[in-house]
């Protein structure tokens, strides 16, 4: 499949950086036609709050994905105590989201 890359901002870390990588080494080797659109760091208005920032959306043919990446290791989530509002922040994104 061809990719096709909408860089809608600057990757946040390395890890955005590496997912994009993945997911588009992944895409170009699935056979198949059509193209596979990836949008990288979408800014999403979420008035009264802060914007949400899409890390990826992948959309192709079979329909659309949106890919939330996390900077974290076991060892990192093992240092924060507060790794599960953190997690709970990214279901409410989700959530959000969703409804739209």
């Amino acid at each position: 499949m061809r990719v096709v890359h909408l860089s809608c901002g600057e990757f946040a870390n390395e890890s955005e950086r590496s997912a994009f990588h993945a997911v588009d080494v992944a895409l170009r080797e699935v056979d198949g036609e059509g193209d596979v659109y990836v949008l990288t760091n979408l800014t999403h208005a979420n008035p009264p709050r802060q914007a949400d920032e899409i890390d990826l959306i992948v959309i192709g043919p079979a329909g659309a994905v949106v890919v939330e990446v996390k900077h974290w290791n076991f060892a990192s989530l093992r240092r924060h105590p507060d790794a599960d509002a953190a997690v709970a922040l990214i279901i409410e994104q989700s959530r959000r989201l969703a409804e739209r």
